[in-house]
C-alpha cells in the first residue's frame, strides 16, 4: 500500500515539473465527459490530457471550459488532470471517481500563427515631393524576427510648369519596429532607382527627353496607429534622402507623407 501511495506520489511530481502541456495517459479508463450546458454525455477513454482541455481516443478534443464533470473509474486519470487544474473538486461514489469542474482554473487556449510571414501590411501615401505625388508600399515581418521588416514601395507623380514632369521610382529597404502604448513607430533605411520623364504638354505627349534611371537612398521614419479597427491605420511619415534626382535643378531632401494603411493579416 505505501508503495502504491509512494509511486502515485512520484508519478504526480513528474507531472507537475513537467515542461510539457500536455501528457499521455496510457492506463486504461472508462470515462463519462458531461458538457454544459446541456449536460450531454460523451463515453469514451482519455488517451492525452493537455493544459486546455483532454483528448480522446477518436481524437476529438475537449476544452475544460466546456466541461461540467467527469466521471471515471481510473482515479489517476483525475489526478493527472489536476496537475494542469486547480479549483475542481473530486470525490469518490462506489467503484468511481468524480472531478466537478463549476469552478475549475485552467490555461486557455492560445491560438498560434505560424505563417512565415506576418503584420502584412499595403499603404497608400501621399508625399509633398515635388514630382513624386503618391506612394504604394507594401511591409511585413518574418515570424521570428517580428520587430524587423522590409519593405517594397513604386512611387509615381508629375509636376507642372513650362513643361510636365513625370518621376517614377521603386525601391526596396529594411528597417526596425518600436511598439507604443499606442501604435507603433517604423524606422528603415531604402534604395532604389528613379527614371525623370520631361514632355513639352501636359498629358499624352510625347517626352523631349527621359533620363537614365539613377539611384537613389534615403532614410524613412513612419508612424501608424489604428483608424478602422485592427485592420485600418492611419501613417504619417517623413523620408530624408542621402541621393536624389534632380527636378527643375532642384534636389528634394525631405519629404512628408500621410496615407492609410490596409493590414492584410487581420482581413
Amino acid at each position: 500500500m505505501k508503495k502504491a501511495i509512494l509511486l502515485q506520489f512520484v508519478f504526480q511530481f513528474i507531472l507537475a515539473c513537467s515542461i510539457y502541456s500536455q501528457v499521455d495517459f496510457e492506463e486504461a479508463n472508462s470515462t463519462k465527459i458531461f458538457i454544459k450546458p446541456s449536460e450531454r454525455e460523451i463515453d469514451s477513454r482519455v488517451i492525452t490530457i493537455a493544459s486546455y482541455g483532454i483528448i480522446l481516443e477518436n481524437s476529438e478534443t475537449v476544452s475544460y471550459k466546456v466541461i461540467s464533470k467527469i466521471v471515471t473509474d481510473n482515479e489517476m486519470l483525475l489526478d493527472t488532470i489536476l496537475t494542469f487544474v486547480s479549483n475542481a473538486a473530486k470525490s469518490s461514489s462506489g467503484n468511481s471517481f468524480v472531478l466537478e469542474m463549476k469552478d475549475a482554473v485552467y490555461e486557455k487556449p492560445v491560438a498560434t500563427d505560424n505563417r512565415v510571414l506576418q503584420d502584412q501590411v499595403f499603404t497608400i501615401n501621399f508625399l509633398s515631393s515635388r514630382a513624386e505625388n503618391i506612394e504604394l508600399a507594401f511591409n511585413f515581418s518574418p515570424r521570428r524576427i517580428k520587430d524587423i521588416y522590409f519593405q517594397m514601395s513604386y512611387t509615381n507623380g508629375r509636376h507642372f510648369n513650362k513643361y510636365a514632369y513625370s518621376l517614377s521610382a521603386m525601391s526596396a529597404g529594411i528597417g526596425k519596429k518600436f511598439k507604443l502604448p499606442s501604435g507603433e513607430i517604423l524606422l528603415g533605411l531604402n534604395t532604389g532607382i528613379k527614371t525623370l520623364t520631361v514632355s513639352t504638354k501636359k498629358f499624352l505627349f510625347p517626352p523631349l527627353y527621359s533620363n537614365e534611371a539613377e539611384s537613389v537612398t534615403y532614410l524613412e521614419l513612419q508612424y501608424r496607429n489604428e483608424l478602422v479597427g485592427n485592420w485600418i491605420n492611419f501613417s504619417v511619415g517623413s523620408k530624408y534622402y542621402l541621393s536624389n534626382v534632380s527636378v527643375l535643378g532642384d534636389k528634394t531632401k525631405f519629404s512628408i507623407s500621410v496615407g492609410l494603411a490596409l493590414k492584410l493579416g487581420e482581413l
